[in-house]
C-alpha cells in the first residue's frame, strides 16, 4: 500500500516533469485524409479525356482489321506492305520525324486558336466538354454526381473483371494447364525469335501486318460473303442456259413421241385435246370407289326432304351428321397416309393390272386383294342411319379391329 501510494504520489510532487514526459511521448496529431469518390471520378474523367485520341486510334486500327470497309482494310494492308518493302533506313527517320512534328504542331495550333468560354457557356455544354479545364470548373448536382459516381464504378468492375479473367488466361499458358495452347503459344514465340534473326526487318513487318489484316476471320466473312455474290449474279446466266438446254429437249421429245404414235383411226380422234379429257375422264380406282360410293349413298335434297317427312324421328341434325361422316370418308379414300408406290400389305408394286384402293379407316393405300374385306360404315363411328347397311372397304388389320 505504501508503495503504491508513493507511486501515484510521485506525479504530484513533480508537476513541472509531466509536461515533458508528455510531449516527448504522444507525437503531434496529423490530420487525416479523407477519401473523396468524387474526386476519383473526376480523375477518372481526366484520364479518360487525356487518352481519348488513343481511344480513337485503337478504333480506326480495329475498324481496318475488321474489315468494315473491304476496300479501304485492302489499300492500307497493300500500302503498309509497300512502305515496310521499299523504305529505305533514310527514309524510315523521316516517316519518324514526321509522325513526331504531325501532332505537335496540332497540339500547337489547337492551343493558339482555342476560344475563352463564359461559364453560362460551360454549364450549357458540361455533357459535351472535352477539356480538362472546362471539367474542373462544371459543377454537378448531388443527382448528377451519384450517377457519375455509379457509372465509374460499374466501369471499374468491368475493367477489373476483363484484367483478372486476362491474369487467369495468362496463368494458365505459362503453367500448361492447356497443352495444345501452351504448345501453340511458345511454338509462336519461338518462330518469331527464327524469323527476326534469318529474315530482315523489313519482311518481319510486313509478314506481320499480312497476318493481321489476312489471318482473322473477319477477313474470311468477306470473302464468303463476296463469293456468294458472285455465284448470285452468275446463276441467272446459268439457270437461262439450263432453261433453253430443257426447253431444246422437250421439244426434241415430243417431236420422237409425235412420229412413233401410230396414225388415227377414223373412229377416234387423238388430238391432244381429246387425249387430255379422256385421261381427265378416266379417274383413279380410289377416286372410282368414292364416286360410286358416293353416287349409291347420297340421295337428291328432294329425297332427303321426302325422307325427313316419312320419317319423323329423322332431324336436321341426324342429316348434318350423316353429311360430314360422308365427307370424311370423301377425304380419307382420297388423301392416302401411303404415298408410295407399293401396297402396304403385300409391298406388290401398282400398275395397270393391279389397281391401289385406299383403306376407309386408316386411309393406306392397297392393292385390291389386301383391301377387299367390307365392313359396314357404323363400325367406323358413322351414326347416319344409312351406315347400317352401307358398306366399305377396309384392310385386314382394320377388319380385325373394327369386327371385334
Amino acid at each position: 500500500m505504501q508503495s503504491s501510494d508513493r507511486d501515484l504520489s510521485g506525479p504530484e510532487a513533480s508537476p513541472s516533469v509531466m509536461p515533458e514526459v508528455l510531449s516527448e511521448c504522444s507525437p503531434a496529431p496529423t490530420k487525416s485524409t479523407a477519401f473523396d469518390l468524387f474526386n476519383l471520378v473526376l480523375s477518372y474523367k481526366r484520364l479518360e479525356i487525356y487518352l481519348e485520341p488513343l481511344k480513337d486510334a485503337g478504333d480506326g486500327v480495329r475498324y481496318l482489321l475488321r474489315w468494315q470497309m473491304p476496300l479501304c482494310s485492302l489499300l492500307t494492308c497493300l500500302g503498309l506492305n509497300i512502305l515496310f518493302l521499299t523504305l529505305n533506313e533514310g527514309a524510315w527517320y523521316s516517316v519518324g520525324a514526321l509522325i513526331i512534328s504531325v501532332p505537335a504542331l496540332l497540339g500547337y495550333l489547337q492551343e493558339v486558336c482555342r476560344a475563352q468560354l463564359p461559364e453560362s457557356e460551360l454549364m450549357r455544354r458540361k455533357y459535351h466538354s472535352v477539356r480538362q479545364e472546362d471539367l474542373q470548373r462544371v459543377r454537378l448536382s448531388r443527382p448528377e454526381a451519384v450517377a457519375e459516381v455509379k457509372s465509374f464504378l460499374i466501369r471499374l468492375e468491368a475493367f477489373l473483371a476483363r484484367l483478372c479473367y486476362t491474369c487467369e488466361s495468362a496463368y494458365r499458358v505459362l503453367h500448361w494447364e492447356n497443352p495444345v495452347v501452351s504448345s501453340q503459344f511458345y511454338g509462336a514465340l519461338l518462330g518469331m525469335v527464327c524469323m527476326l534473326y534469318l529474315l530482315p526487318l523489313c519482311w518481319v513487318l510486313a509478314l506481320l501486318n499480312s497476318t493481321l489484316f489476312l489471318g482473322n476471320g473477319e477477313f474470311f466473312r468477306v470473302v464468303s460473303e463476296y463469293r456468294a455474290c458472285l455465284q448470285r449474279r452468275m446463276s441467272p446466266k446459268q439457270e437461262e442456259c439450263v432453261c433453253e438446254g430443257s426447253a431444246l429437249q422437250d421439244a426434241g421429245g415430243r417431236a420422237v413421241v409425235l412420229d412413233s404414235t401410230p396414225a388415227p383411226t377414223p373412229t377416234e380422234d387423238l388430238t391432244p385435246g381429246s387425249v387430255e379429257e379422256a385421261e381427265e375422264a378416266e379417274p383413279d380406282e380410289e377416286f372410282k370407289d368414292a364416286i360410286e360410293e358416293d353416287d349409291e349413298g347420297t340421295p337428291c335434297p328432294a329425297e332427303d326432304e321426302l325422307t325427313m317427312q316419312d320419317n319423323g324421328f329423322l332431324s336436321k341434325n341426324e342429316v348434318l351428321r350423316s353429311k360430314v361422316s360422308k365427307l370424311t370418308e370423301r377425304l380419307r379414300k382420297r388423301y392416302p397416309t401411303n404415298n408410295f408406290g407399293n401396297c402396304a400389305g403385300c409391298a406388290a408394286t401398282f400398275s395397270v393390272l393391279k389397281k391401289r384402293r385406299s383403306c376407309s379407316n386408316c386411309g393406306n393405300s392397297f392393292c385390291s386383294r389386301c383391301c377387299s374385306f367390307k365392313v359396314p360404315k357404323s363400325s367406323m363411328g358413322a351414326t347416319a342411319p344409312e351406315a347400317q347397311r352401307e358398306t366399305v372397304f377396309v384392310c385386314a388389320s382394320c377388319n380385325q379391329t373394327l369386327s371385334k
